[in-house]
């Protein structure tokens, strides 16, 4: 099979968003221009309503403009939606080099099956269908948020309250016809997008893979997957971004207890890793099994060669002349070494410390200055000194 056969791995290149990109001239041969398309998001998210505000002069002298400007929801809702546009890339070319793994190495032994799953995510990422689907859904729920919101009846830049009714301002009726339904489109999308990878490795942990057991990798040459899922921590991210702003508006707007937030964010640092790591424990077994035939392979092969050496190179008796050790066979004895402490150190999840590392910076980074500056560490400190007695 020639190169030109074997399909690229991809998330991204070709779907509808992206076709509609091209169509716009946002974006030309798999590129996108962001250049062009961040700015136009930043107007449609954020600069928009603003002006908008701006035009309602009558809201401006009740506050209402203010409350906008410090408002979290639009500013890191507008910067969650530049970072996950910018991630698209990123998370691509690690996918793409997956791809070019699992179909070059070897790993696999049935070429075929790489080439069928990569046609079949080919087919689920360029689907119009599962699109269209996807916006219905986020339409439908923004319908049900801003009723709630309506609901409310509590005076924002968005919400009006008029002889105990709520009506949405001019900014508000934007942001529920084109920012929220774009926003809640983009999360379904990556959620879309997620599970088409995670389809993609479950197909490709039912084949039988090829694992060196030796790989200095130490996960049978499978840790490049550890650094695919790490590149996941853009996502990450920009979740505990809006985590922060939700938790940050409960604290001071609603001035709901740090406590009763707590747990969401506790579970949240939690998760967050769990989730996206989670799929790579389907190779567990396989990476099990490889390891420890690779361990009772390499004892047995350097014990023979050992017991060879001493038998060859070592005086069974004072006078006794052995041939001294050559370079090629201490070069030898070495080698087998390494890899045996290879084999020995080699990990059942294809991940290692550095990926985890970057998750947990992912996970903990947007809501570290929410926990130190909202925590309530007066009533903490009781606590532990009460613990302590």
């Amino acid at each position: 099979m020639s190169s030109d056969d074997v399909p690229t791995l991809s998330l991204f290149a070709n779907d509808p968003f992206r076709r509609i990109l091209n169509s716009v001239k946002l974006a030309k041969d798999r590129k996108v221009r962001y250049v062009i398309l961040l700015p136009i998001v930043f107007l449609l998210s954020w600069l928009v309503p603003f002006l908008l505000c701006l035009y309602e002069h009558h809201l401006v002298t009740e506050n209402i403009l203010q409350s906008f400007l410090y408002a979290p929801s639009p500013s890191i809702e507008t910067i969650v939606f530049l970072l996950l546009l910018i991630a698209e890339p990123i998370i691509d070319e690690h996918i793409a080099n997956a791809g070019h793994n699992f179909s070059d190495s070897g790993i696999l032994n049935d070429h075929s099956i790489y080439t069928r799953l990569a046609r079949q995510v080919a087919r689920l990422h360029e689907a119009v269908f599962p699109e269209i689907i996807l916006f219905a859904l986020a339409c439908l729920i923004v319908v049900g948020t801003q009723w709630a919101s309506l609901q409310e009846r509590i005076p924002r830049w968005d919400v009006d309250v008029v002889g105990g009714h709520a009506q949405f301002t001019i900014a508000g009726w934007w942001c529920a016809i084109v920012r929220l339904p774009l926003w809640q489109y983009i999360w379904l999308r990556w959620i879309w997008k997620f599970a088409i990878w995670v389809s993609f490795l479950i197909g490709i942990s039912k084949a039988k893979l090829q694992l060196p057991s030796g790989h200095p990798d130490q996960c049978g040459g499978l840790g490049f997957l550890g650094k695919v899922q790490a590149s996941f921590g853009t996502l990450i991210f920009a979740m505990g971004m809006v985590l922060a702003a939700n938790v940050y508006r409960q604290i001071v707007q609603e001035h709901i207890s740090s406590w009763n937030v707590a747990g969401g964010v506790v579970s949240f640092a939690i998760l967050a890793p769990i989730v996206f790591l989670s799929p790579l424990f389907l190779f567990t077994r396989q990476l099990y099994l490889v390891k420890q035939e690779g361990l009772t392979r390499y004892e047995i092969l350097l014990t023979q060669f050992i017991h060879r050496f001493e038998t060859g190179h070592l005086p069974a008796i004072a006078g006794d002349e052995k041939a001294p050790p050559t370079l090629a066979d201490l070069a030898a004895i070495s080698s087998l070494e390494t890899l045996h402490s290879h084999v020995s150190r080699m990990r059942i999840v294809p991940f290692d410390l550095e990926s985890l590392i970057r998750l947990l910076i992912s996970t903990g980074a947007p809501v570290l200055s929410l926990i130190v500056s909202e925590l309530p560490w007066p009533a903490i400190r009781e606590l532990l000194n009460t613990i302590l007695r």
